[in-house]
């Protein structure tokens, strides 16, 4: 029952494995699962469809349910010491739509007809709410230990939504407006509603936590909320968009017994990314799943052993970013499935590295105003500017964390980070600049691209940047570039940019470290510089196509516009990128963009530095009694780039090990340094004050571990 003392909290269980039976052997079940290690199980009191797996009062049991196999399956699994979550799909439930379809989502075709979305139920307004919290409770009833909601999202992916009558009724009554008829970013009332929608289906899931921990205080509440972009897929509406009616700021359950816990549907090529997004959101412990990495096979031949590999990684991965990872092998037909003893063992091995306080150096923002008011219908847009930003932060060895824009408006929060990026965050208000201005005048480095600024927090154009005293510019105009698809390869000739505008290095400084161009292929903004603002590159326009000689050209074009400038402002520094140049590097990703963008974000000066290629991920922790845990993942695809689909999963089976990895850490005291995880000791030796590590070899995952003596 929720609330029995146990030999582990759960935010100390690292062995988290999903199979949701609702028939079968439950003692054949419950050995397998502690045979393999698994502390956590996600079964579930709800069929995949929402029937329930039992008895139930509130909702409709399903035909073949067995009345006593879910108590008796949790029953067992206590006895082993395993703790027992409920899977429910919070959106979802067939046996409703023939008894209550007046709270089916209703959405807005393009045509302007008003029709129901299948077997989905409206979280915003309608009485579905009651039941969701009715059978919730029903649920934990049952004995589990807590809730794992799943398809947390309350509007349709693809159409506007919902215009139930309780939505309706709700939105007059509240605003004293009329739903909105279209989509028009130029009406306020529509944008009022996007915003009212998020606000809505917030109050809905924190009333929902409230309700549930007044009755079971220790009980895990939790939510997989699909706050994910899909930056590589060729669909520029993939990944979540205003339209899910998801908020990326405050979206979140607090989490039973004293712990924090959010999850997110994860493919391992975007852990990292996805994990920041949790953590951002809950930053005391976060949880990331992911479906196994042999599990489509799997689903259609359950008979087949899994492959470790993927699913080691992508665990390792989590907890190396201060996670807690979930897996998957469900067979989705028979609900027959596995857990591996070899990957529980591997995160296992990990658990004494778990907590501790986050090392930081960049702050990424990652904004739901830009996204909904400058990104629109397109969030793609805007998320691929985000992602190619990130991708260079993290490949390049930078301690990365993403903010949001609630983060933006705390200058507490922010003075953790030595440099803030942020990648067209077009959206800011009066607010947020302020903050942000104090943090470039207290010391700070902000890095900005393309039209940072340019339009407040509702997406209305402002004449000039909201800080162009900071960077030091004022905005003229925008060039839009015409690339081909979204999605597309360097290699496709079809996503040539016609035009050919190159960023000329100036600085003479920066000349040393690159070449003397770089090609983002992107659109930018025609900046003015004011005095005391350095040009430290140019954009130049190319009007022959081919030569033997382009550093001449290059050298007697005229600059069209400053490309990349840097501004003084108080104690630190302003940098101001006019190009798209994150979108234009997850298209284009030249190495010597890289290196340009590499070279801007470490002028804040990392206390910790990596020496390694760019498929090793870097992560750093500060532990009780001032140990430090420096983690290294091998990344394996990092070079290997393809154009991934939302529903696409690259599987890993093999990791090539890593050999001669530098870890520098500056004005570092006297320490015993060690590797936990391996038996080999590294080579340590000292420059100045400035430790460095050298590793023999790094297959999956690493800790530097710093001990002071």
């Amino acid at each position: 029952m929720p609330g029995k003392k146990r030999s582990l909290g759960f935010d100390r269980r690292v062995a988290r494995f999903e199979f949701r039976p609702h028939v079968g052997e439950a003692e054949k079940i419950i050995k397998l699962m502690a045979a393999a290690g698994v502390e956590v199980l996600v079964a579930s009191g709800m069929h995949q469809d929402g029937w329930a797996a039992f008895p139930s009062k509130v909702a409709v049991p399903h035909p073949e349910m067995n009345p006593d196999f879910i108590r008796h399956l949790i029953s067992l699994a206590h006895r082993h010491d395993i703790m027992v979550l409920s899977w429910y799909n919070m959106r979802q439930n067939v046996p409703l739509v023939s008894l209550h379809p007046e709270w089916q989502v209703v959405m807005k075709l393009p045509d302007g007809r008003l029709v129901p979305e299948e077997t989905n139920f409206c979280l915003f307004s309608s009485p579905y709410q009651e039941f969701v919290r009715a059978f919730s409770a029903e649920i934990l009833q049952q004995g589990f230990d807590g809730l794992w909601y799943d398809g947390s999202w309350p509007g349709n992916r693809e159409h506007p939504s919902c215009y139930c009558r309780w939505c309706q009724e709700a939105f007059a009554r509240e605003t004293g407006q009329k739903l909105p008829e279209t989509i028009d970013w130029n009406n306020w009332v529509f944008r009022d509603w996007i915003r009212w929608r998020y606000r809505r289906f917030d109050e809905f899931v924190t009333g929902l936590y409230q309700s549930l921990v007044a009755r079971w205080p220790q009980a895990i509440i939790m939510m997989n909320h699909y706050n994910r972009p899909a930056v590589r897929s060729a669909e520029p509406e993939e990944g979540s968009s205003w339209k899910w009616g998801v908020s990326i700021d405050v979206m979140k359950f607090p989490g039973g017994g004293g712990n924090e816990n959010t999850a997110v549907i994860n493919r391992l090529h975007t852990t990292g990314f996805n994990a920041r997004i949790v953590k951002a959101q809950c930053p005391h412990r976060f949880d990331v799943w992911e479906p196994g990495g042999t599990l489509w096979r799997s689903v259609v031949y359950p008979e087949l052993e899994n492959d470790p590999t993927h699913s080691i990684l992508h665990g390792v991965w989590t907890i190396a970013l201060g996670g807690v990872p979930w897996t998957a092998l469900t067979n989705v037909l028979t609900r027959h499935g596995k857990p591996d003893p070899a990957v529980m063992k591997e995160w296992k091995k990990r658990r004494r590295f778990l907590g501790g306080e986050a090392l930081t150096y960049c702050g990424l923002h990652y904004s739901q105003s830009s996204r909904d008011f400058w990104g629109r219908n397109t969030p793609n847009a805007y998320y691929g500017e985000v992602y190619g930003w990130y991708d260079v932060a993290v490949e390049g060895h930078f301690l990365t964390d993403l903010v949001l824009d609630q983060h933006l408006t705390d200058l507490k929060y922010l003075q953790r980070y030595r440099v803030l990026i942020l990648p067209n965050s077009a959206c800011l208000s009066e607010t947020q600049g302020e903050t942000l201005r104090q943090f470039v005048r207290d010391g700070g480095v902000v890095v900005a691209s393309y039209e940072t600024g340019l339009y407040d927090e509702n997406g209305e154009k402002r004449k000039d940047f909201l800080l162009k005293d900071v960077f030091g510019i004022n905005y003229q105009e925008t060039v839009s570039l015409t690339p081909g698809p979204w999605g597309k390869t360097i290699y496709d000739p079809n996503n040539v940019p016609r035009e050919r505008a190159f960023v000329r290095i100036e600085k003479r400084r920066l000349k040393k470290l690159m070449a003397p161009a770089v090609f983002f292929g992107a659109n930018y903004t025609k900046v003015k510089t004011m005095a005391g603002c350095a040009v430290l590159a140019s954009t130049v326009n190319l009007k022959e196509r081919e030569t033997l000689f382009p550093g001449e050209v290059l050298n007697r074009a005229m600059p069209e516009s400053p490309a990349i400038t840097c501004h003084r402002f108080g104690k630190g520094k302003a940098v101001y990128v006019s190009a798209e140049a994150g979108r234009g590097f997850l298209q284009w990703p030249h190495p010597e963009a890289r290196r340009l963008l590499e070279n801007i974000l470490g002028l804040g000066q990392p206390a910790i530095t990596v020496r390694a290629p760019k498929q090793v991920e870097i992560t750093a922790f500060r532990h009780k009694g001032g140990a430090l845990a420096v983690h290294l993942v091998n990344l394996p695809w990092a070079s290997n780039r393809p154009p991934v689909t939302a529903t696409a999963i690259p599987v890993i089976d093999e990791i090539v090990p890593v050999s001669g990895i530098q870890v520098q850490i500056k004005q570092a005291g006297r320490c015993r340094v060690s590797l936990p995880l391996s038996r080999e000791k590294p080579s340590v030796t000292r420059t100045g004050s400035t430790l460095i590590v050298t590793l023999p070899s790094l297959k999956y995952h690493q800790v530097v571990w710093i001990e002071l003596v």
